[in-house]
């Protein structure tokens, strides 16, 4: 439940697309949002169902809100769901019942198979907040408005569900068919995870004439479909059997087929059966490693979309691929290790002049094959082609300068291909938005590459380029540029990246860039700086204040940069290490005599991780950061930090080498995370202070090689674990304080009340432990001389 205040800006959110309320809604707003009990979705769905709606509209939901409990959130949206026309019911129930996950096109096709016309019904359900489509193009929906869904068509007949329009459980599903209890009313049925393969007899089937949604896992159809299975639009089928047992089935509807895991080759049975009809509009083959060459598409042209996905021993594409004039999709991705561990050819290319007439092509994927050497000559017939993606395809090394006559092209995918050189055509490609070139060998971009005005997102990581050219600056609308682990990318970045007024993302970590352009500051638009492990980086300039992230790390750093004028930022990481990519420190710098007392003037911060060797701090004050939640510091002297801010969820102190004044932490009332890292005193002695913390819950001490004890852990709290990991001259951990000195700079406090046990207690690594306190929950691993426990 939420705060009233973000409940009625959340409403507003939905029906007015706006944070504040019109003064003449104001009064009527309170009320529904008082009836929907601030519950998150509700507020979502009933704002949704209000927006653009007349003051009648909005008086009459309101009388039909307060006749529902506050607590029935379900009959609450059933308010909306009965304003829907019979289409988009049907639409919302069957995401609800079957299709949540799947990809949006295939249900679209379905659904205008059936005419429920998807196109106006798929855009209304996600304005009434409904549905959602996620970025990689599938159908979701919260849990609840799938439960209504399911209550709604269980309601349908609750006592028998033969009756039912939908039936997505299994055994439920099974049972029906099986004892013959089918009806009309059935459109839509799931079989699948049923263990044991089940045959599908046609006199099971002949009960449900409506069904025009199935999905199988195994079994077989067997006896004479004649006039059977005549609404069906779509079959999904995993271990679909090889040889079908139906005779006379005929799908003369099917809209959609996806096979997968299964054995069919290019004479299964099924494809007659399934592709006889102008309505097939999808064809999805995922893992079918038996298939070595794709049918006769010529019965089926008016397909929209072929996808075949890891069928290892796919070896050739029958040529009647070039009639599908209607085509919209396709992918071919290459191939997967199989278990055994040999790796079968792929697809070694398609069918020379093959795909020229592929006129509505608008999305061609061939990735992943080895055998992808060059594009068929026939691609710059696709004057409509949006995304290419030869991503995978290793053995590409070139690409012919016909690329540039493919002008309505909007994605450009080359990841991991061997492509050494981008034609200078490929500054024809006006339109285009993205540009992907990771871990190729490519040095050295085009002069041309200036011309992509349009260009929005750059990615060059892990490739061979060693400089930017001066031409990136007329790449105005780039929003991202990202070149991250650019190995041979050293020297100055061009002054000509002011010119990238709307760049929002720069990705410059793992390179040798040594400087940044004084004209950095210009970039107004500029949220996110990554200049992690840039080795030769010596200064940074004065940044524009809409930074919001900035990661900057280099061995060659002579100042710590006042940044105090970056008031918007939210997170800051600064090193002078340089780190492998395992993690280990490989190279460190020394700033002499850093000053951060800027950092407590960074308002708006919520993540800080300050990583500088062997330095003294100047005494630093941080409590004015109330929105600091993560904060990671190496410091030799905590008590420097004079004071911390209270907001604080997690906290790590590193290479700390001056006992611990616990008192510091008194007010970190929400702290549930502390970490003592390569720390340099011989015993950690526990306080009361921790065991007052009520939120804290985790304790951290790894790789402090000098520590031999830690003790008086009695002074924690039942709610409070214990980690310790690599402390390679660790001896005891002990419940009270200790009586020797020991070497420790802490003195021991008494009268400390005896903890019955830790809840739980986890050692690693410790190869000296040789004493443990008790713990309701034990985990211990590589401590050999720790008494009773063994690897």
């Amino acid at each position: 439940e939420m705060q009233f205040h973000h409940a009625l800006q959340l409403f507003s959110k939905h029906s007015f697309e706006s944070d504040s309320l019109p003064c003449d809604y104001m009064d009527i707003s309170h009320k529904i949002v008082e009836t929907t009990g601030g519950l998150p979705l509700a507020l979502e769905v009933i704002g949704s169902l209000l927006h653009s709606k007349d003051k009648k509209t909005w008086k009459d939901t309101l009388k039909k809100l307060k006749k529902v409990p506050h607590q029935d959130v379900q009959r609450k949206l059933l308010i909306s769901y009965k304003e829907l026309e019979y289409e988009q019911k049907q639409i919302f129930l069957d995401i609800a019942c079957h299709c949540i996950g799947e990809e949006r096109i295939h249900a679209y096709y379905m659904w205008k198979a059936c005419e429920f016309f998807p196109k106006s019904g798929l855009r209304d359900l996600i304005h009434l907040s409904l549905i959602k489509v996620t970025e990689d193009d599938r159908l979701q929906m919260h849990d609840q408005l799938r439960d209504l869904g399911r209550g709604i068509v269980q309601e349908e007949c609750y006592l028998v569900p033969g009756k039912r329009s939908r039936l997505w459980c299994p055994t439920i599903a099974l049972d029906v068919v099986q004892n013959n209890m089918g009806t009309y009313n059935i459109v839509a049925l799931k079989l699948t995870r049923l263990g044991d393969e089940h045959n599908f007899t046609s006199g099971e089937f002949s009960r449900l004439p409506s069904l025009r949604f199935l999905e199988l896992n195994g079994g077989n159809f067997i006896g004479d479909f004649k006039n059977l299975l005549s609404n069906l639009t779509w079959l999904s089928w995993r271990h679909c059997p090889s040889n079908l047992h139906a005779t006379n089935l005929c799908l003369r509807k099917l809209a959609i087929l996806k096979l997968s895991e299964s054995n069919i080759t290019k004479d299964w049975s099924g494809w007659g059966a399934s592709m006889v009809n102008d309505n097939l509009k999808v064809i999805y083959l995922a893992s079918c490693n038996y298939l070595k060459r794709i049918p006769d598409f010529s019965k089926c042209l008016k397909l929209k979309k072929l996808a075949l996905k890891n069928c290892t021993r796919l070896e050739e594409i029958d040529s009647s691929i070039n009639q599908l004039g209607r085509l919209k999709y396709l992918e071919i991705d290459g191939k997967v290790p199989l278990p055994w561990g040999n790796i079968f050819p792929a697809v070694h290319m398609l069918p020379k002049n093959s795909i020229g007439g592929l006129k509505s092509l608008l999305v061609l994927k061939m990735e992943n094959h080895d055998g992808v050497r060059k594009l068929p000559p026939s691609i710059e017939e696709l004057p409509g082609l949006k995304c290419l993606s030869l991503r995978g395809c290793c053995n590409l090394r070139e690409l012919s300068n016909s690329i540039g006559e493919l002008r309505s092209l909007l994605y450009l995918d080359l990841g991991n291909t061997g492509v050494s050189a981008l034609p200078d055509s490929i500054g024809r490609l006006e339109s285009l938005l993205e540009l992907n070139v990771s871990y190729t060998p490519i040095a050295e971009l085009p002069r041309s590459i200036g011309n992509l005005r349009q260009l929005q997102l750059m990615i060059l990581s892990s490739s061979k380029i060693r400089e930017l050219p001066k031409s990136i600056g007329t790449l105005e609308n780039l929003l991202r540029l990202s070149a991250n682990r650019c190995d041979n990318l050293e020297g100055e970045i061009p002054s000509e990246i002011a010119g990238l007024s709307r760049l929002e993302i720069l990705e410059l970590a793992c390179t040798k860039v040594s400087r940044l352009p004084m004209t950095i500051n210009r970039l107004f638009n500029l949220k996110r700086l990554d200049l992690g492990d840039c080795r030769g980086l010596q200064l940074l300039p004065n940044l524009p204040t809409s930074v919001e992230r900035l990661d900057l790390s280099s061995p060659s750093l002579q100042v710590v940069p006042d940044l105090s004028n970056l008031n918007n930022l939210d997170y800051l990481a600064i090193s002078d290490c340089n780190c492998s990519y395992e993690f280990s420190i490989i190279e460190r710098g020394q700033i002499p005599h850093p000053n951060l007392e800027w950092l407590g003037r960074l308002h708006k911060l919520t993540r800080l991780f300050v990583d500088l060797f062997d330095f003294v701090m100047h005494p630093i004050d941080l409590s004015s950061l109330s929105q600091l939640r993560h904060f990671e510091i190496t410091c030799a002297d905590p008590g420097s930090l004079i004071r911390l801010p209270s907001s604080l969820v997690t906290l790590s102190l590193k290479d700390v080498k001056i006992p611990i004044e616990w008192s510091m932490f008194s007010n970190l009332e929400n702290l549930i995370g502390l970490e003592l890292f390569k720390c340099w005193f011989g015993e950690i002695v526990f306080d009361n202070v921790l065991g007052q913390l009520k939120k804290l819950h985790n304790l951290g001490v790894r790789e402090c090689d000098a520590l031999v004890r830690i003790s008086n852990v009695s002074s924690l709290k039942e709610h409070q674990e214990l980690w310790v990991e690599s402390c390679p001259q660790l001896i005891e951990i002990e419940e009270r304080p200790s009586i020797e000195d020991c070497s420790s700079m802490e003195r021991p406090i008494p009268n400390i009340p005896k903890l019955e046990k830790l809840p739980l207690l986890t050692v690693e690594y410790c190869a000296s432990l040789q004493k443990i306190p008790n713990a309701c929950r034990l985990y211990v691993e590589g401590c050999p001389r720790l008494d009773g426990f063994n690897d």
